[in-house]
């Protein structure tokens, strides 16, 4: 088990997060919910090298342990800049906050998958349509400039994009490195600060630079 638990250990410090639609990580992820042992010495293998091991709604990853974010010189390695952070924004309240809102209010919902080993072939239901994206965007940034923003996230694992299917999907960084309370906490203040009564209507004016509309019904999400 050492020699798995340390490969396994070097994995997530090279990818960051388990890819759905990557067969070794599949493998690895089946392993690692069958395995309490192998878990518990993957998630002290890392913590001696200032990692934390994370997973919610079926998604697993890793990211710097608390002390190790005291030291400004670790702090945003990936280089993010305001147009990343608002295209993180707007896409965790699409798409991970919608799924977890679901999950919320169906009291009999389980995260997809997350007893079972094949998890990772299930196609996604919560998606935004790529097109819709760049309509959201379009009078804010130039659609050379958004469309390479999109390849980083894509890139760090963020979101998954299929340009011919039309579907964005989140990935594991969306879900892993995203405080979701505190996340959660600053999309329903931005909401109240605006007098909107649709959290994500709100977040969404704010991170495209439009006015929120006034005839956005109330959803009751988020409350």
């Amino acid at each position: 088990m050492d020699d798995r638990a340390r490969q396994i250990a070097h994995l997530f410090l090279r990818e960051g997060c388990l890819r759905r639609q990557d067969s070794e990580h599949q493998e690895v992820y089946g392993e690692l919910m069958g395995n309490t042992n192998l878990y518990d010495d993957v998630k002290l293998r890392l913590s001696e090298v200032g990692y934390e091991l994370d997973q919610w709604l079926g998604h697993i990853g890793i990211r710097a342990a608390h002390d190790a974010l005291l030291d400004l010189a670790s702090r945003n390695r990936m280089q993010l800049n305001a147009g990343h952070i608002r295209l993180i924004t707007y896409l965790w309240v699409q798409l991970v906050y919608r799924e977890w809102l679901n999950l919320r209010n169906d009291d009999n919902a389980a995260p997809p998958g997350a007893e079972q080993a094949d998890f990772f072939e299930q196609d996604e239901t919560v998606w935004i349509a790529y097109r819709e994206v760049f309509a959201e965007f379009s009078e804010s940034m130039s659609k050379s400039y958004l469309k390479g923003l999109l390849s980083a996230l894509a890139r760090w694992r963020f979101i998954r994009i299929d340009e011919k299917r039309n579907k964005i999907w989140a990935e594991s960084s969306l879900y892993i490195l995203i405080d979701r309370h505190r996340m959660e906490e600053f999309v329903i203040d931005i909401a109240r600060r605006l007098g909107a009564d649709n959290p994500t209507a709100a977040v969404t004016s704010v991170a495209t630079g439009s006015a929120v509309a006034e005839d956005s019904a109330p959803t009751g999400k988020g409350k």
